[in-house]
């Protein structure tokens, strides 16, 4: 459908543009790693051979190694998405490095920091994303 579609083209857009947003640094890498694993969350249920799910994880893979920093202070909506995806091919290894980086303290110092506002902005779930929808096609303004 139109959201493959979508996400395909976003996925080559990050992918073509690589080095740029490498360079840009900031907020972007860490933003972009949570949303694509939030991808990876909500498709879990596709073939794991499927192309979009290959070419997700392993955007995704090389936005988290190429900066630990950048998602160390992701906080634990981050480590919960990161949990979930755990077993996919190449996010399974940075989950095992994640648990024995200093016998898994930097989970345990993640997992009590809260996700700054900053990215969760970038991912709503899929409830209150359906929720969002339902709003802005069913509800007028001034009867709710």
């Amino acid at each position: 459908g139109w959201v493959g579609e979508i996400t395909n083209h976003i996925m080559k857009l990050i992918s073509d543009h690589f080095d740029w947003i490498v360079r840009r640094g900031g907020d972007l890498i860490p933003l972009l790693s949570y949303t694509i694993l939030g991808l990876l969350e909500e498709h879990r249920n596709i073939p794991p051979l499927s192309a979009a799910f290959n070419t997700e994880a392993k955007l995704c893979v090389r936005l988290l190694r190429v900066n630990a920093r950048h998602w160390r202070g992701l906080g634990r909506d981050f480590i919960r998405v990161l949990h979930r995806v755990r077993l996919f091919p190449g996010i399974d290894l940075i989950w095992r490095e994640l648990e024995q980086h200093e016998q898994g303290k930097t989970l345990r110092t993640a997992v009590r920091r809260p996700t700054p506002g900053r990215i969760l902005v970038g991912r709503l779930s899929p409830y209150m994303e359906r929720l969002m929808i339902f709003m802005l096609t069913h509800v007028n303004l001034g009867e709710q």
